[in-house]
């Protein structure tokens, strides 16, 4: 990102839905707090809240999944790149709403949940295997447990 006001703008954000009201501060504050609990404050990630729709579509395009989910990670950062946009994090705010109704949560908690968790495939966490699964999903809590707790 550009400097400006000599902040650098580690979060770039877009949301191209309206079935959420989004906390776009929330999100950004979600991200960067990632970044920083994992020592890569210095990059830099995007974050898109879309619908079920496009989510759908990158799903099928990229991971071939036909099926609408919650959050799509697309690493774009090789280590000793110099470039440090890390890579792009997708959420549905669809999914969100509908977790958090079940789950008796607000959207935008479970949709800052997303965005932690996205991060964390960005920076090399994975979830394939139950003990890896089981790690990054505490990590991913405790951040979001911090992320809530200093709101913006």
């Amino acid at each position: 990102g550009e400097p400006r006001g000599g902040q650098r703008l580690a979060v770039q954000f877009s949301n191209t839905q309206d079935a959420v009201p989004i906390d776009e501060a929330l999100l950004r504050h979600a991200a960067q707090s990632t970044l920083d609990a994992e020592g890569a404050g210095e990059l830099e990630v995007s974050i898109t809240i879309t619908d079920d729709a496009r989510i759908h579509e990158l799903n099928r395009r990229w991971l071939q999944h036909d099926e609408p989910t919650d959050v799509i990670s697309f690493p774009l950062r090789t280590p000793d790149d110099p470039d440090p946009l890390l890579g792009e994090v997708v959420c549905s705010a669809e999914r969100a709403r509908e977790e958090a109704l079940r789950r008796g949560l607000r959207p935008m908690e479970e949709l800052a949940r997303y965005v932690v968790h996205g991060c964390l495939h960005l920076l090399g966490w994975d979830d394939r295997e139950p003990a890896e699964r089981e790690a990054m999903h505490a990590r991913q809590e405790e951040i979001l447990a911090r992320v809530l707790a200093t709101g913006r």
